[in-house]
């Protein structure tokens, strides 16, 4: 092998490994395909990853909620932000209360309930401590109703359903 042939083997070599590369990066989940395998005895099979779901649900709350407006405010009972979340009561807990009690410190302000981001933040600490591996239609439900009802099956909570479902059939989420 000559000088010329070794160095042209090297930067093919090179090319190879750079183009593998991308490919694989290009074929990796973002957190928005992410999966989990789960093994139902002995089958396989890929489910949505907990943080995937609870996005998903985030979404289709907010979209019942506020449709999706994070300037949203209902005056009756001071609701505000995208997910219309009540302002802090020592009496009667809501959502904020609720992260901050599991957080251990008041981590969240009424002034939170403005920012989607804080708002997303307060949803997930909820939902993830009260039902961890809960469906779209028990996470609904619960926001619906309050934490400390955990999901209820009435006709309210019923209606709040039919609109999930809905705004997830015409997104394509999954439940």
């Amino acid at each position: 092998m000559t000088r010329v042939q070794f160095v042209f083997f090297i930067m093919l070599t090179v090319v190879g490994f750079a183009i593998l590369a991308s490919q694989r990066k290009q074929d990796a989940p973002g957190p928005e395909q992410a999966r989990t395998i789960i093994d139902l005895g002995g089958i396989e099979t890929i489910a949505p990853s907990l943080n995937t779901r609870l996005e998903e649900a985030f979404w289709v709350i907010a979209q019942i909620e506020s449709n999706c407006d994070p300037k949203a405010f209902r005056k009756e009972r001071g609701e505000a932000g995208i997910l219309q979340i009540l302002p802090s009561n020592k009496k009667f807990p809501g959502a904020l209360d609720e992260a901050n009690r599991i957080l251990g410190w008041n981590k969240f302000s009424d002034d939170d309930r403005w920012s989607v981001g804080s708002s997303r933040e307060i949803f997930m600490i909820n939902m993830k401590h009260h039902l961890p591996n809960g469906s779209l239609e028990q996470w609904c439900r619960m926001w619906n109703r309050g934490t400390s009802k955990k999901y209820q099956y009435d006709s309210h909570g019923d209606a709040y359903w039919a609109k999930a479902k809905r705004i997830r059939n015409r997104k394509g989420a999954r439940t």
